[in-house]
């Protein structure tokens, strides 16, 4: 007798990801075909880098959390 497996969160929040990563690229596609994706990109980074230079430790927090979660991503594969 087979049982009916629940759908577990995991695979809604995996499933409304991927929704949201697809709609993404198909508002990049459609920035690069009206010729405007260049300008979005330069003003996304000239916002980020204006809130870097506002509070400029948000970086060395960012490179720490990436330096320490690498370290940790080493250990745990050599352990196996």
């Amino acid at each position: 007798m087979k049982t009916k497996k629940g759908v577990s969160l995991f695979r809604i929040f995996w499933v409304i990801f991927l929704i949201f990563i697809a709609i993404f690229f198909v508002y990049l596609y459609r920035l690069h075909i009206e010729g405007t994706l260049g300008k979005h990109l330069l003003q996304i980074s000239n916002e980020i880098s204006k809130i870097f230079k506002k509070n400029p430790i948000l970086i060395w927090l960012l490179l720490s959390y990436i330096v320490i979660f690498y370290f940790g991503y080493l250990l745990g594969k050599n352990r196996k």
